[in-house]
Parts: C-alpha cells; sequence; structure tokens
C-alpha cells in the first residue's frame, strides 16, 4: 500500500468521525485491492477515500475508483498540495 503521511492506529481519522484511525477509514485502507473489505454505504466509501486522499493512498483509491474513469495510474500530490484532512458536512437550505 503507498502511505505518504504517516498515521497511528489511534489518532482521530481525517475523515472527521469519532472514531480513531483503526476503527474509521483504517479498516478500509488495511488491504487494498480486489479483497480490501468494502465500505457498506456511499457516505463511508466517501469519507474512506478522503482520508485515503489525506494519508497519500494511492492504491487504496485505484482499487476503489471504477475502471471506465480510472486513470491508469495515480500519482501523489504535487509539493505544496495539503488536504487538510477535515471532513465537513453541508446542508443546503432552502430559501
Amino acid at each position: 500500500m503507498t502511505n505518504m503521511t504517516p498515521i497511528q492506529a489511534d489518532a482521530p481519522c481525517p475523515c472527521g468521525h469519532a472514531l480513531r484511525y483503526a476503527d474509521c477509514c483504517g479498516r478500509f485502507h488495511v488491504h487494498a485491492g480486489p479483497m480490501h473489505l468494502k465500505a457498506p454505504d456511499a457516505p463511508t466509501l466517501m469519507r474512506s477515500r478522503y482520508t485515503a486522499y489525506v494519508l497519500g493512498l494511492t492504491d487504496y483509491l485505484s482499487a476503489t475508483w471504477h475502471p471506465s474513469t480510472r486513470p491508469a495510474t495515480l500519482a501523489p500530490d504535487s509539493p505544496g498540495v495539503r488536504w487538510l484532512g477535515k471532513y465537513k458536512t453541508f446542508v443546503l437550505q432552502r430559501a
């Protein structure tokens, strides 16, 4: 697994969930590839993918990207690009 940014298993999860990384997105990142644990729903998948971007887990991103739109290779982010590791939920309010 490609991991550019190390994280401790007991650290808060970058997705913003109250769980530790190991109990939250980390459980999906352990085995990237066809046999990885699959997220149970779309919000969990998106949080796990966001955390993968934060940590530079390109193997996981490739494994969870549909083949019809997935690039042939994923390069790490350019120097100076930094994911904040803060997931927020926004609610659309109608006027």
